[in-house]
């Protein structure tokens, strides 16, 4: 049986992540909270309901599925709402998707972490790269 105190005392190994990788990493889910709250204020806006039902309506839903819901109230309010203001707001939630997929979700659900060659823990390459470059940041400004 393990003992609860071995796990419990267990070192772990964090990455290698210098400060200016730590703040944008602090930055960037900061940012894409408020993000996901815009998210929401477009179902307010777009469905006319108010804060709370759009709530429940939303709570369990994950970016993809309020992406989808929000691409096809676009698509079905283009009379009212024009072409060139539905085809901006296609464009954000095409951007939005890419962004989720390709930094998002990596970020929030994967692993920081990786092992070089020599069996050094350190951030792996994309993660300098997604940060430095700041691919992010255009779609959250």
């Amino acid at each position: 049986m393990l003992d609860p105190k071995e796990i419990l005392e267990h070192h772990i190994d964090y990455p290698k992540i210098n400060a200016k990788n730590r703040r944008s990493l602090g930055a960037f889910i900061i940012a894409w909270g408020v993000l996901e709250g815009e998210l929401d204020t477009c179902f307010i806006s777009l469905f006319r309901v108010n804060p709370t039902l759009c709530g429940c309506v939303t709570a369990n839903l994950g970016t993809k599925a309020k992406l989808d819901i929000l691409s096809s109230a676009l698509s079905m309010l283009e009379e009212p709402l024009g072409s060139d203001l539905v085809t901006a707001g296609h464009k954000i939630v095409e951007d939005t998707r890419y962004y989720s997929a390709m930094a998002r979700n990596t970020l929030a659900h994967g692993q920081l972490n990786g092992r070089t060659r020599t069996g050094k823990l350190e951030a792996p390459p994309w993660c300098k790269g997604c940060i430095e470059r700041r691919k992010v940041y255009n779609l959250l400004k």
